[in-house]
């Protein structure tokens, strides 16, 4: 009796510290205190290996971490003790992207979505996935689809535009760009590729707008100041280029020299210091 009472009471114990890590854990998680919440998730594997919401928040702390080969491990684990099937599969999934194996990635959010085929996140992912396998028209269709469920999601606005981009119509590209700059202004490249289209439809002052507010973000902006620079060119503002290919120069850009021998140092035309 005694026995069996010991043994309840051990039991009793390490639950009380396997939910008192995981609860830790999950506070630091929310918090964004990646590496603490790691410690705290790993201590209650240790005491419970088999609870699939702790290998899972494991993984999802690996993930954050960008620790991706790590995560993938125990995203396999929970996918092989858990029912339900789809939290695993899309973390996967991420982690395939996040590493660079595309196929792989593409594979696990179509797979995700055979299990619910209007799954946000899946379609949204393999959108993204798609897009930068250059598959550009099956991965608009997939933000298409995301958008249908969300039509005020940021990113696979931007992530459309830039799949309109890749494909040449660059009116619905900067429909896109303009909605992401309207929603989260900080987001320097959509000014950027917003000023690429532009340029493609030889909208060369509001390409020029553009560039200037991408650098006005970041002044070492190498591929925005060389394509300001030619912007500059095209409209006949020749020294404002200039002034630009020196600053590339001056962040140490291999191009700059080409464009400053090719266009700055014809005939008398000096540039300002």
């Amino acid at each position: 009796m005694y026995y069996r009472i010991f043994v309840w009471i051990s039991s009793l114990i390490l639950l009380i510290g396997c939910q008192s890590n995981s609860e830790k854990g999950a506070d630091l998680f929310r918090n964004q205190q990646y590496e603490e919440a790691l410690i705290q998730f790993d201590l209650a594997n240790k005491l419970y290996p088999n609870d699939v919401t702790i290998i899972y928040n494991l993984a999802r702390t690996l993930e954050e971490l960008e620790r991706f080969d790590e995560a993938i491990v125990y995203f396999n684990q929970y996918l092989d003790k858990s029912m339900e099937k789809l939290p695993g599969i899309l973390g996967r999934g991420r982690c395939f992207f996040g590493k660079g194996y595309l196929k792989g990635a593409e594979m696990d959010f179509t797979s995700a979505l055979n299990l619910d085929a209007e799954s946000f996140d899946a379609l949204y992912m393999r959108g993204r996935t798609r897009i930068k396998m250059r598959l550009l028209f099956a991965g608009v269709d997939d933000l298409n689809s995301a958008l249908a469920i969300n039509k005020d999601h940021v990113r696979s606005h931007y992530y459309r535009g830039i799949g309109y981009a890749a494909i040449g119509l660059f009116g619905a590209a900067i429909r896109d760009f303009s909605f992401v700059i309207e929603q989260e202004p900080e987001i320097v490249k959509a000014y950027y590729n917003r000023a690429f289209c532009y340029e493609k439809l030889r909208s060369y002052q509001e390409a020029i707008r553009d560039y200037n507010t991408a650098l006005n973000y970041n002044p070492r902006y190498n591929n925005a100041l060389e394509k300001r620079g030619r912007c500059y060119l095209i409209i006949g503002d020749k020294e404002s280029a200039c002034l630009d290919f020196k600053s590339l120069q001056n962040l140490k850009d291999k191009k700059a020299d080409v464009l400053l021998r090719r266009y700055c140092k014809s005939g008398n035309y000096l540039l300002r210091s």
